[in-house]
C-alpha cells in the first residue's frame, strides 16, 4: 500500500569534506494526512453548503463560523461575525429567552432543538428560518451547531392556504400522526371558541372531554391505519 512520508536528508561528509553519502530519517504520516484530508473534506462540505450552517461558541455564543449561504442571506463578511452571537440576528430573542432554550442541550435533556423564528440581515431586512440546533464540537471544543433554513417561500405558500381555508364553509383542521393540531381554520375557532394559539401544538385531549377526544383519535386511527379517506359522524362539545 502506498504511504506518506515526511523525510528530512542531509549530506554526509568525509574528512576531506567531500560529500560520500545522503542520510535520511522518514517518518510515516500516513493516518496524519488521511485525517487532514477527511477534515479538509469536512470543511469544503461545510462551507459549501446550500442550507446556512451557524458554529458558535457555547459560553459566549459567538460565532466560531459561519458558511458561505448564511455569509450571503444575511450580507455580512467573515470578519464582522466573527463579533456576533445569534442575538445579533434573532430580534425575537432575548438573552434570557435564548439561554433558556439552549438549556436542554446543555443539560444533555435534548439532542436536538428545532424551533422556527426569523433573521435579521445587515440592512435590517427580515426573513422567516426553521433552526435545527444541537451541541457539539469543533476542533476539538464544545460548540453549538446551527443547520438553518430559509422559509420564506414556505410561509408565504402556508398564509396562502390559510387565506383559502379560512374562507371555507366547513370547518377544516390538520393534525400530525401524533394527533397533535397543525393547523385548523377560522370556522374551527369560531365554532369551538377557541384561538389557534391556543390550538396548535395540542390534542384532542387537552380541548375536549376525555370521551369525545378518545372517539376523535380513534376515528383517526383508523384514516392511519386504512391509508385512505373516510367519513364519520361525530360529536363535539368544547369544554
Amino acid at each position: 500500500s502506498i504511504r506518506s512520508l515526511h523525510v528530512q536528508e542531509v549530506p554526509v561528509f568525509d574528512n576531506n569534506r567531500n560529500v560520500i553519502a545522503v542520510e535520511g530519517i522518514a517518518q510515516d504520516i500516513t493516518e496524519r494526512k488521511r485525517s487532514e484530508e477527511q477534515i479538509a473534506s469536512k470543511a469544503h462540505i461545510l462551507e459549501e453548503s446550500l442550507n446556512e450552517i451557524y458554529i458558535f461558541d457555547t459560553k459566549t455564543f459567538r460565532f466560531i463560523h459561519v458558511n458561505k449561504a448564511g455569509r450571503l442571506n444575511l450580507g455580512y463578511s467573515k470578519e464582522e461575525l466573527s463579533s456576533h452571537t445569534p442575538l445579533d440576528l434573532k430580534p425575537e430573542f432575548t438573552s434570557e429567552s435564548f439561554e433558556k432554550l439552549v438549556e436542554p442541550l446543555v443539560t444533555g435533556k435534548e439532542k436536538k432543538i428545532q424551533f422556527t423564528t426569523v433573521h435579521q440581515r445587515k440592512d435590517d431586512s427580515l426573513y422567516d428560518i426553521e433552526v435545527h440546533l444541537q451541541l457539539s464540537t469543533f476542533q476539538s471544543k464544545p460548540a453549538f451547531v446551527a443547520i438553518i433554513l430559509d422559509i420564506t417561500e414556505r410561509k408565504k405558500s402556508e398564509e396562502r392556504l390559510q387565506a383559502i381555508i379560512d374562507n371555507s364553509t366547513a370547518v377544516i383542521y390538520l393534525k400530525d400522526i401524533e394527533g397533535r393540531y397543525v393547523m385548523i381554520n377560522r370556522l374551527y375557532e369560531t365554532l369551538f371558541n377557541v384561538s389557534r394559539t391556543e390550538i396548535i401544538g395540542k390534542t384532542d385531549y387537552d380541548i375536549f372531554p376525555e370521551e369525545i377526544a378518545e372517539s376523535f383519535q380513534k376515528n383517526d386511527r383508523k384514516v392511519l391505519e386504512l391509508r385512505k379517506p373516510l367519513e364519520f359522524e361525530e360529536i363535539a362539545s368544547h369544554r
